[in-house]
């Protein structure tokens, strides 16, 4: 059985070593050191599988601890700055904390084999602290559980209860240097198939026992860098120096671009736009039928405001265009329709879709058209609008203009 153990806590040694020849030979992408020795001491906490008259704590006071009765050496290695494996053992004593319990003396060794997980690089603790970290472990264990004595009996070297199961555990971290940090750790301990209760009591089997270790340790790392992988940050200068690079190039490409275009002439109309107004918009303008047809299709349209009745002053535009068109054309009549949105009572808006429709009558009137060719009239609610939308019901709000033969 010792040389069992001997093998296995010589194992990472051996793989250090053979790490540290291939780093000699060949640079790696990420430079950080992997491997770690952790020293840890403590206390433990069983639960309660104990004969009768028998228990660890002292009952006047449960959550007293009188000794320090957990140890653990583990050795770790890093694959990643995020993610790594850790063989460790550890050795615990059991016996009463008072003098209200039998007395009773056991011990415990424990094998574990865990993997590790490094939440300081995953959640980026480098953002805000660069003191603290913290591990996440979990994984299995073999162990052999002695009774020594019991309630003064020697119970002698007998055969261990071999006992199973799992392990798992948090290990916040304090950065001392670059070689040494100070840690805490509690971990949760599952036996499976322990056949004595911690007072090393006979009789029972297949007992699912558990118990907590809480320790304080000290980690120290090995290898030839400056940095371990549990407080390595990925420099990543180069990449932002070579998009910052790019970004310049695409601005220069820009500025070659727009060099080489055509200086702008505000005096000068570009050809298309002189085609386009040549082949088409002069010839609208003058149509008579283009004018007329955007009257009867509603495209000529008074707006107005909330609530007021004068024209505002994105209405300027078509309140030109009628005039025009009236003057341009002395036998057509007109009606002026003025309407509001579905706000307010029917009596309200009937008086205010009338003096919508009055008002931009006297502003054609005093633009030089004869009275006789006006009709006005208010239509109250438009409910084509019907929103509670407010872009929505501003088109509801007009004086629109309907032909008279």
């Amino acid at each position: 059985m010792k040389n069992l153990l001997f093998s296995l806590l010589l194992c990472p040694f051996i793989l250090f070593a053979q790490d540290e020849m291939e780093n000699e030979n060949q640079d790696t992408e990420k430079e950080f050191n992997k491997f770690s020795i952790e020293l840890n001491v403590g206390l433990n906490r069983p639960d309660n599988y104990f004969s009768p008259g028998y228990f660890q704590t002292d009952v006047a006071n449960e959550y007293a601890f009188s000794s320090i009765n957990h140890f653990d050496f583990g050795l770790r290695y890093m694959f990643s700055e995020k993610f790594g494996l850790k063989l460790d053992a550890g050795y615990d004593i059991f016996e009463p904390e008072g003098d209200e319990s039998l007395s009773y003396e056991s011990n415990l060794l424990r094998i574990g084999f865990q993997g590790v997980v490094n939440f300081r690089s995953i959640l980026n603790f480098d953002s805000f602290t660069k003191k603290f970290g913290l591990l996440g472990h979990g994984g299995v264990h073999y162990s052999f559980f002695n009774p020594e004595s019991r309630n003064g009996v020697d119970l002698g070297d007998g055969d261990a209860d071999e006992v199973a199961g799992f392990m798992i555990g948090l290990t916040p971290q304090f950065k001392l240097s670059n070689r040494f940090v100070l840690t805490a750790d509690a971990t949760f301990i599952k036996n499976y198939r322990q056949h004595r209760t911690w007072d090393g009591g006979e009789g029972l089997s297949n007992l699912n026992a558990e118990y907590m270790n809480f320790s304080l340790g000290i980690t120290a790392y090995l290898g030839k860098h400056d940095i371990h992988a549990d407080w390595y940050v990925e420099d990543k200068s180069e990449e932002f120096e070579e998009e910052i690079a790019r970004l310049d190039k695409k601005v220069d490409d820009l500025k070659d671009e727009v060099e080489g275009m055509e200086k702008y002439d505000p005096t000068v109309v570009p050809a298309a736009v002189q085609e386009y107004v040549t082949n088409y918009v002069d010839d609208s303008v003058s149509n008579f039928n283009t004018v007329e047809s955007l009257i009867s299709d509603e495209y000529i349209r008074v707006f107005f405001d909330f609530d007021e009745d004068m024209p505002n002053s994105s209405s300027v535009g078509d309140i030109s265009t009628l005039v025009n068109f009236m003057k341009n054309n002395p036998d057509q009549s007109i009606e002026l329709i003025g309407m509001t949105d579905v706000l307010g009572s029917d009596n309200y808006n009937d008086g205010l879709s009338t003096r919508r429709a009055n008002n931009v009558k006297e502003i054609l009137i005093a633009s030089g058209v004869d009275e006789s060719r006006i009709e006005a009239r208010g239509k109250g609610k438009n409910p084509v609008y019907n929103s509670k939308n407010e872009f929505i019901r501003m088109l509801a709000r007009t004086v629109t203009v309907k032909l008279q033969n």
